[in-house]
């Protein structure tokens, strides 16, 4: 019997994870592509009638939850583990059989994604139907899912005799997949008409009939507020005021609820980025200070959300759920970000006055009146910071991996991809999760994406890339990280694209090995800020971080980096050889030595705080221009501390 090894993989990843205005988008399109990935799995195990382990080479399917329910196939909600998007949309398999039959398998995988696809679309569809007709007498017209959600996924496979020589077998059968995925398979695109989905941008929102609706936006959007009401009367809320969406945007949507019976209600971008503050102040009421004033605000704040549509709770982010777990605690740290500040009061008072929203004005005024009562209460207690505008996110990969495999015969193959999945399974969770205040959108194989508090980001991410460099001991792997501070209102979308930019930065350094931040303000270019991880042994994460806390023990003033960021012209040489312009290190270490002594509050600061402050100083110059990182990128990683104990900015 004739042996093959294949590569599958399941294409658009980027157009349908990334297309995403909610962070419950970015964890729902994550979810389903790793549904989908395990679905092409499980037939080929069938078909080969051997155990997982010896059909799937990468990843490790031994101890993975959500293979073992979609393997299952009990019809029972998923939970725990089983809602994890840990699988990958790409793998490799070794399958037995005669060439005809393993190409038979593989082309049944790739039809299995494209029904399991449609049966979800279809019952989604099916679903909002049945709520819409309740309220109203138009319904969706159905030929707009049948031409969206057809054929939306790309797959990519190729199988390759698989000799005696694994490590030859595979490199022949990357370059073959490499070879296939240049050559995109096209599909005549369906029309598109009117107004497009106010998600994607790409295509038509659902409406009563195709073309004629949706280009007069009046009816379009009188449609859309009968699916708003439909879906919020049926489940909750779902979709903010405004929205207008394709088949395949809303099948995103919805799947968790329609499909998987689940209401896993991913924390919110203002839900992180006021993380640090709620954890801070559910610690303190829980030392037994009296909770009068949380139980007024969480009062006036349930009655205004259900008037006004808006989400109440959603969430928690973990390290709070599992920290505060019972009574009127477990429902402040569940409750939606966006109530904590008191521009979200203004904005729906606002929305009153033009006529867009039918709420008696006096509930905002009480609301908003707790929550000034709430803060104010709050605001001599020295560990609780001020809810933060800002969030990060940050996305990890692993450095030049695809090396790695090539180098590896079929067991070390398979034993890495064991390292790869107990990380993704076990360790991230615990750098993310329960060490800090984050929350993982998706981790397989070897990269993923989290959110993290501004405060707990630095650690979160550096504790991931140890992990993965612990795990990968033996194959001698890194990681680099690109990682993006944004408002919490920014645009999704493009924190996502900046994250994959920094990321970009990072692989540039030598030796990749690195991470690089960006900060995106809302207004104005970002701001990149990017080291290795280490310079020699010298750790450059730990040291923001001891710079962090200095200025959040108000030990030191940043006025030191505003006076160092306008001396760049004194501290700059030019190279007689090259002409090329850098830093003079001994010279500038100097004067940040002394910018940073005169800026340190005497008495408050210990002497091994001092020496530790001036040294790491400069073994961070030293470091930065070995790897010819210019002065501007020191500024701005040095900068980046002081960002980070302001909560980001105000």
């Amino acid at each position: 019997m004739s042996q093959f090894l294949a590569i599958f993989q399941i294409g658009q990843v980027q157009e349908f994870i990334g297309c995403a205005r909610r962070t419950q988008d970015l964890w729902s399109g994550s979810y389903l592509l790793s549904y989908l990935s395990c679905v092409a799995m499980r037939l080929l195990v069938e078909e080969q009638q051997r155990k997982p382990e010896e059909v799937i080479i990468y990843p490790a399917l031994a101890e993975q939850r959500l293979f073992e329910y979609v393997s299952k196939g009990s019809g029972e909600p998923p939970q725990g583990g089983e809602l994890s998007p840990s699988v990958p949309n790409r793998f490799v398999a070794r399958l037995h059989g005669d060439e005809k039959n393993v190409r038979d398998g593989l082309s049944a995988a790739e039809e299995e994604i494209r029904k399991t696809f449609a049966l979800v679309a279809q019952c989604i569809e099916k679903r909002l139907i049945d709520a819409l007709t309740k309220i109203q007498a138009d319904t969706v017209d159905r030929s707009i899912w049948r031409r969206q959600t057809g054929r939306f996924f790309e797959t990519y496979w190729v199988m390759h005799s698989l000799n005696q020589d694994y490590k030859e077998s595979y490199r022949e059968a990357t370059a073959l997949f490499d070879a296939r995925k240049s050559i995109r398979d096209f599909y005549p695109a369906g029309k598109e008409p009117g107004w497009k989905c106010t998600l994607c941008g790409q295509r038509e929102p659902l409406c009563a009939k195709s073309g004629d609706d949706s280009c007069d936006r009046g009816r379009l959007q009188k449609f859309w507020d009968g699916i708003r009401e439909a879906v919020r009367r049926d489940i909750g809320y779902a979709f903010k005021e405004g929205e207008r969406l394709c088949a395949v945007c809303t099948t995103k949507r919805l799947a968790p609820p329609y499909v998987f019976a689940v209401k896993h209600e991913f924390p919110s971008t203002s839900t992180v980025a006021v993380a640090d503050f709620v954890y801070a102040a559910a610690k303190h009421l829980g030392s037994g200070v009296p909770a009068s004033k949380l139980n007024t605000l969480l009062d006036k704040v349930k009655i205004l959300a259900r008037d006004s549509g808006e989400p109440f709770l959603v969430k928690a982010m973990p390290k709070s759920e599992n920290s505060f777990s019972q009574g009127e605690l477990n429902q402040f740290v569940q409750l939606e970000g966006d109530w904590l500040y008191r521009e979200t009061y203004d904005a729906l008072a606002a929305d009153i006055d033009a006529g867009k929203l039918r709420v008696n004005r006096d509930k905002v005024e009480k609301a908003q009146k707790a929550l000034n009562s709430f803060l104010a209460n709050l605001e001599n207690c020295r560990d609780i910071p001020e809810p933060s505008k800002y969030f990060a996110l940050f996305r990890m990969d692993g450095d030049s991996i695809g090396k790695i495999i090539s180098s590896c015969d079929a067991d070390e193959h398979r034993e890495l991809s064991r390292a790869m999945g107990d990380f993704c399974q076990n360790a991230v969770t615990n750098a993310i999760e329960k060490e800090n205040l984050g929350k993982v959108v998706y981790f397989g194989g070897d990269e993923g994406l989290a959110l993290v508090s501004v405060r707990d980001f630095l650690p979160a991410m550096q504790s991931c890339a140890t992990k993965f460099r612990d795990k990968l001991k033996p194959w001698k792997a890194t990681a680099s990280v690109g990682a993006v501070i944004a408002h919490h209102q920014q645009n999704l979308t493009r924190v996502l694209d900046e994250a994959a930019a920094a990321l970009k930065r990072a692989k540039e350094l030598p030796d990749k090995d690195a991470f690089c931040v960006a900060i995106l303000k809302r207004s104005g270019a970002p701001m990149y800020s990017g080291a290795k991880w280490f310079y020699e042994d010298f750790d450059v994460v730990a040291y923001l971080d001891f710079l962090r806390k200095l200025y959040l023990d108000d030990k030191l003033s940043d006025i030191w980096w505003y006076q160092l960021s306008r001396e760049e012209w004194g501290l700059k040489t030019i190279d007689e050889g090259s002409g090329k312009i850098s830093f003079d290190v001994d010279f500038a270490r100097l004067e940040t030595a002394r910018l940073l002594s005169s800026h340190l509050k005497k008495g408050h600061v210990s002497r091994d705080e001092t020496r530790q402050l001036t040294e790491g100083i400069g073994l961070l110059l030293k470091g930065m221009r070995s790897q010819h990182q210019s002065w501007e990128e020191f500024i701005a990683l040095t900068g980046l501390a002081s960002f980070i104990a302001r909560g980001g900015g105000r």
